[in-house]
């Protein structure tokens, strides 16, 4: 009895579970809110899940919408403190949505880490030359205005010519959002458009031309140079983009169809894909009860969410779709 007693009393405690959601290095602090620090490490995660390009963050930043999102942080890292005060972490089903976050959070990063150590300057050499044909089309590199009235496009055509700043009139005038704030810069662009394509074509280099009108407008154009082929360097992320992903799915399918599972009742049908497009409602294969994405002042394109996307960039020539940028 005495030795029960014994073993009895020297039998460790079960720790506590571990407290979810606890950032070490929060990195320089930022603020406070309600005594608890929040550094810049964390908003910079928060604009990086935004989509924010790092050299725009410091600005953005300072700006009303960054300090909106600071905020919203501020209120989610609240209720995290008012969660934990309440123990919600050691509730069974909260304990077991955390750790599925956890999961697809680790999965996915090793999925993309699969990937990107696929990706070789061979492998996208490869992927270019058989893709060559597409790129192999002629491009011109062209700062636009953008107007709807033809007598304003004239006006701006001979205050250009009369050697006024292109940006600064771009930025005034233009109605074209994606290129007024960059000085009217379309980049490059195809030539083979039926409105403006004769003008890329047979324009003077760095003398500005038009008025050319299309279904958008009216556009004063300057053609600052003419290629015949896009380079490797210009789609090289494009590239490295489709060939990840298609790499991983090279590798989820060898893990599917290497993986072993042992049914306690097997499903008495075959397994079906999901449709490509989701249905409303729960997102991503989360529980139906599971916060949505973007609740709690994160990102809706957080990485346990979905992601990916085609191999090319969204204002590249060769995608499709209409564009006042006269690239189709």
């Amino acid at each position: 009895m005495l030795v029960l007693l014994s073993l009895l009393a020297c039998k460790p405690e079960v720790p506590p579970a571990p407290v979810p959601g606890v950032i070490t290095d929060h990195g320089e602090r930022v603020f406070t809110v309600n005594g608890v620090e929040v550094g810049e490490r964390e908003l910079s995660l928060v604009y990086s899940l935004m989509k924010i390009p790092e050299a725009r963050r410091a600005e953005f930043a300072k700006a009303g919408e960054g300090r909106h999102v600071a905020e919203e942080y501020a209120a989610a890292t609240v209720l995290y403190q008012m969660a934990l005060d309440q123990k919600l972490h050691e509730d069974p089903q909260i304990a077991l949505e955390l750790a599925f976050t956890a999961r697809q959070i680790l999965g996915a990063r090793m999925r993309s880490k699969l990937a990107k150590d696929s990706v070789t300057e061979e492998a996208i050499q490869k992927w270019y030359d058989a893709n060559k044909a597409q790129f192999s089309k002629p491009e011109a590199l062209v700062r636009q205005i953008l107007v709807a009235d033809k007598v304003l496009a004239t006006d701006l055509l001979q205050r250009l010519q009369s050697g006024e700043d292109f940006a600064a009139l771009a930025a005034a005038h233009s109605i074209d959002d994606t290129s007024k704030e960059k000085g009217g810069d379309l980049g490059w662009i195809r030539i083979d458009d039926p409105t403006i394509g004769e003008t890329l074509k047979t324009a003077e280099l760095n003398k500005v031309v038009g008025p050319v009108e299309s279904r958008f407008g009216f556009h004063v154009m300057e053609v600052k140079q003419r290629r015949d082929t896009t380079p490797l360097d210009d789609v090289r992320e494009a590239a490295r983009v489709q060939l990840a992903a298609d790499e991983a799915a090279k590798r989820i399918e060898e893990i599917r169809s290497s993986m072993k599972i042992e049914w306690v009742n097997p499903p008495t049908v075959e397994a079906k894909p999901l449709p490509t497009a989701p249905p409303s409602g729960p997102q991503g294969g989360m529980p139906p009860n599971h916060p949505a994405p973007g609740a709690g002042g994160m990102p809706s394109d957080h990485p346990s969410q979905g992601g990916g996307g085609g191999g090319m960039p969204s204002n590249h020539p060769g995608q499709g779709g209409a564009s006042p940028h006269g690239g189709n």
